[in-house]
């Protein structure tokens, strides 16, 4: 599935919108209403199923007063948890549930066996969990060691990369179709994560290759630690003539950013486009905005209608009961 950048909606919205050639709004101002439209989009499928979004962080805490917290300032991209799992061994997990109350969070102070105590039993059944601004505390102190995997929704807004460094091209770098798609061989950069979905401002001076020169999204598949650099750009029909002169600018998402529609909203790319293009509209108090108006009020309907849930299984109450018994051995949660 071929990705979608903010520059491919940029370029869309202003078709859109009747600006392909008017420069009263400049791609850095349209760049600000097509932010708008993802957090807007963003907003509306959290509110209807948190799940479209996730991320997970692992952390250890060694329990005890003092040492059941969890600063959340430490992940930059939090928004909101969405569950959180102990580690009771490589790859197995134990649920911890959320605390159901705010006002439950001192229940356990006066509770046998934490009473009095500065020790926790070893098993997993008590644990819960309960966030307060920057801190995730786990509940009761005494039994909150362990490590732990935070499964949260991340913020995350559409933005153009900042610019990082310039290379200078040598002789034997090049360009080549990649499945379809335009790569680059720079022999003075070498990939790395933070690189995938930056850009590429590529700028030849030996003129066969002139036709070249423009600015490419790096596509998240490029390999690490290479020199070979792959775009979300189709290749051109042109053939390439070295050796190569000239230099590339790099330019990286900050934390938090994308410039790349992430591909399973790509069915919505058209919610930002003309969600962009009424801002446009209406920046500019154009009065032919209602055609625009009425095609936007008809796909926000379909998210709304359509994006309830990522799956269409029956859906119940979650088990929290006991299932096999709390005697010795038993931590009542079941496997």
């Amino acid at each position: 599935m071929p990705y979608i950048s903010l520059f491919d909606i940029t370029a869309k919205a202003r078709t859109e919108s009747a600006l392909v050639n008017n420069q009263v709004l400049t791609d850095q101002d349209i760049y600000g209403f097509v932010a708008e439209a993802y957090a807007d989009l963003r907003d509306r499928l959290i509110q209807r199923f948190a799940g479209w979004f996730k991320k997970t962080q692992s952390f250890a805490l060694a329990g005890g007063v003092g040492q059941n917290v969890f600063d959340l300032s430490t992940v930059p991209d939090f928004q909101m948890a969405q569950g959180l799992n102990l580690q009771m061994q490589p790859g197995a997990f134990y649920t911890v549930p959320v605390l159901p109350s705010f006002e439950e969070r001192n229940n356990f102070n006066g509770t046998w066996p934490f009473v009095g105590q500065d020790w926790g039993y070893n098993g997993f059944v008590g644990r819960k969990y309960y966030v307060d601004g920057d801190d995730l505390e786990i509940l009761p102190a005494q039994n909150a060691g362990g490590i732990y995997q935070l499964v949260y929704t991340p913020i995350e807004t559409m933005a153009a990369p900042l610019y990082s460094q310039t290379v200078s091209l040598a002789s034997g770098d090049d360009t080549f179709n990649h499945n379809g798609y335009q790569a680059f061989t720079i022999s003075g950069l070498t990939s790395d994560a933070t690189m995938l979905g930056g850009t590429l401002t590529v700028a030849f001076t030996n003129t066969p290759n002139l036709p070249f020169n423009g600015t490419y999204v790096i596509d998240p598949s490029t390999p690490i630690g290479g020199h070979v650099f792959y775009t979300t750009t189709p290749t051109q029909k042109l053939s390439w003539t070295g050796p190569s002169t000239g230099s590339v600018d790099v330019a990286i998402p900050a934390v938090g950013t994308t410039c790349l529609l992430p591909q399973k909203l790509n069915p919505w790319v058209m919610y930002l486009i003309l969600f962009a293009a009424l801002q446009i509209k209406n920046s500019r108090e154009d009065p032919a905005i209602e055609a625009i108006s009425g095609r936007f009020q008809d796909i926000k309907q379909r998210v709304i209608d359509l994006t309830k849930q990522r799956t269409q299984s029956v859906r119940q109450a979650p088990i929290t009961r006991n299932r096999f018994g709390t005697g010795p051995g038993w931590n009542g949660q079941g496997w």
